[in-house]
């Protein structure tokens, strides 16, 4: 049976799991379940959001950069390092002043933060792969270099950056859950997990399901990325490989 999130039922407050409510209710007679749900799907658009900005936008500056070199490529870098530095939690707090931080909001900030580092990533596989033997190959024959990035460069690229961008979706829910829990979300009443915990720790112990049950959505919905994006290893790109481009898994912490 589906529920309204935000339907207040005093009179059932707190109520234990049932069949109508099978994680039960909350402080308002909110079904948590529900809410859980809906919490489910703001997490899952902000890091969707974080990733394709971070991509984007990164893999486009470091794109650039290695084939422009020259002083170009050292004020991209510069720019990508800046980026970089930018506190998560501080830009969390001006995006929430300024816009709100809608779960729009939250992941274009996220990704904003992220393409820094996508932007070094991605300059320096390109710049590597420009200096393959077979793509020297390539344009000593002719190729143009919109033909040889198509087909040499990007194949080589992409799969590097897709396995290092799956590795930062756990670290987006990490942060928009902890931005939710400090109040910086738009709604304060909205159903994240985040500031369902924050609501919640008050009932921890006379009803620890309640604070449970979100504590335990966000610590699975994060080992389950990493158990599924673990083993995103393809052939001749692997992990090592970005570690000796000077680039680590990232923790979701």
């Amino acid at each position: 049976m589906a529920h309204d999130i935000h339907a207040v039922d005093v009179a059932n407050r707190l109520a234990g799991p049932s069949a109508l409510h099978p994680l039960g209710t909350d402080h308002l007679g909110r079904d948590v379940l529900a809410r859980l749900r809906a919490g489910g799907l703001n997490l899952a658009l902000v890091a969707l959001i974080a990733s394709a900005v971070a991509v984007g936008l990164g893999g486009a500056i470091g794109l650039v950069a290695a084939l422009a070199g020259g002083t170009i490529r050292a004020t991209l870098r510069r720019l990508a390092d800046l980026v970089q530095i930018m506190p998560h939690l501080v830009v969390a707090a001006l995006v929430a002043v300024a816009f709100g931080l809608t779960p729009t909001m939250a992941g274009l900030a996220l990704g904003l933060i992220g393409a820094g580092a996508y932007a070094h990533l991605v300059e320096r596989l390109v710049a590597s792969a420009l200096r393959a033997p077979h793509v020297l190959a390539a344009r000593a024959m002719g190729g143009s270099r919109l033909f040889v990035l198509r087909r040499h460069v990007l194949p080589r690229v992409a799969p590097s950056v897709g396995a290092y961008a799956g590795s930062d979706l756990g670290a987006a829910v990490n942060h928009y859950a902890a931005f939710s829990f400090l109040g910086l979300g738009a709604d304060s009443g909205a159903p994240d997990w985040g500031s369902m915990i924050y609501d919640y720790r008050l009932y921890a112990f006379d009803r620890p399901l309640l604070v449970l049950a979100p504590v335990a959505a966000l610590a699975l919905a994060i080992l389950a990325l990493h158990l599924a994006l673990d083993p995103l290893e393809v052939p001749g790109t692997p992990r090592r490989c970005l570690a000796l481009l000077g680039f680590q898994r990232r923790s979701a912490s």
